[in-house]
């Protein structure tokens, strides 16, 4: 297969289950790219949280490419400089803003509403009643996250927050406005919660958003904005169109839902034996799993390199 650029997914794709690159599988890489194959990494991460991958792959040395954010956003990793950015317009981080207040505000106002019926006239103040409504705001929190350069923005300090920044080696900062702090266009904003709030809020946050951004659930406390049409598919096209590689001559490597765009835009698409069903079946192949050098069993087997 001449295959000229390949376009791999990092988590449960690139990365095994401890979350390492395995030997075979970098060595199949750097080899592809030796052999003058241009080599993408492409994740819901930011830049920052992908550049230590990229380093073991030598991206900068064979001129590879991240594309950061599910294609929002995509660095030379030569020059590192930023090549495509597609961000949200102002009033896209106001909407999100709006909607998640007042979806937050609607389930603290009924869980509390419960609390006090609870104990009708006779609250007091003890531990445990003080203790259930630290439960309840906790239940309840919606936190509004984006990134700027090494740096994760936030609304609140969180466990969600906290987990986000070392994830990814960033910087934190807390915003005591969130919509005048961010005084830039956001390449994407997370919505974190309790899982069960987020399943909870996302049908109404999707419905409410849908005319003018892109909205999906990325992890059961985790719901990503970002604008509309991006993802990974198209990072894939426009990438190509500049580098004036044929569409048909790249492959790509996912097993995620975000994935999928990518998959069914690449000349071969690929999911991991770990995908989900519908990531299987949205794939003209599937090879082995990212605990068995999936990615590399397959361009080993079908000539690639």
């Amino acid at each position: 297969m001449n295959i000229k650029a390949i376009f791999i997914d990092i988590d449960g794709t690139l990365l095994n289950s401890r979350f390492m690159i395995d030997e075979l599988t970098r060595n199949t890489l750097l080899d592809f790219q030796k052999h003058g194959g241009v080599l993408v990494l492409c994740s819901a991460r930011p830049y920052q949280g992908m550049i230590r991958y990229g380093k073991e792959l030598e991206l900068a040395r064979y001129h590879g490419y991240y594309a950061a954010f599910n294609g929002g956003e995509i660095i030379d990793a030569n020059s590192e400089k930023t090549i495509y950015n597609c961000s949200m317009a102002k009033e896209d981080l106001q909407a999100v803003y709006d909607v998640t207040r007042s979806l937050e505000q609607a389930a603290q106002k009924s869980e509390l509403a419960a609390l006090v019926n609870k104990y009708s006239n006779s609250v007091q103040l003890t531990i445990d009643l003080m203790q259930q409504i630290h439960g309840i705001i906790d239940k309840t929190n919606l936190n509004l996250m984006t990134y700027q350069k090494d740096k994760l923005l936030c609304m609140r300090q969180e466990v969600y927050a906290v987990a986000e920044m070392l994830v990814n080696g960033l910087g934190i900062s807390i915003c005591q406005n969130f919509i005048t702090d961010i005084d830039f266009d956001p390449v994407k904003v997370l919505i974190s919660g309790d899982p069960s709030l987020i399943s909870a809020v996302y049908p109404e946050i999707q419905k409410s958003l849908c005319q003018q951004c892109d909205v999906l659930v990325s992890d059961p406390f985790l719901i990503e904005v970002t604008a509309k049409g991006v993802n990974k598919g198209r990072a894939l096209s426009s990438l190509c169109l500049q580098l004036g590689i044929d569409l048909k001559a790249t492959a790509a490597f996912g097993d995620s839902a975000n994935d999928i765009p990518m998959l069914k835009k690449a000349g071969i698409g690929v999911a991991m034996g770990n995908a989900n069903e519908e990531v299987k079946q949205s794939s003209k192949f599937i090879t082995s799993s990212n605990d068995e050098s999936g990615i590399a069993k397959f361009l080993l087997k079908n000539k690639i390199i």
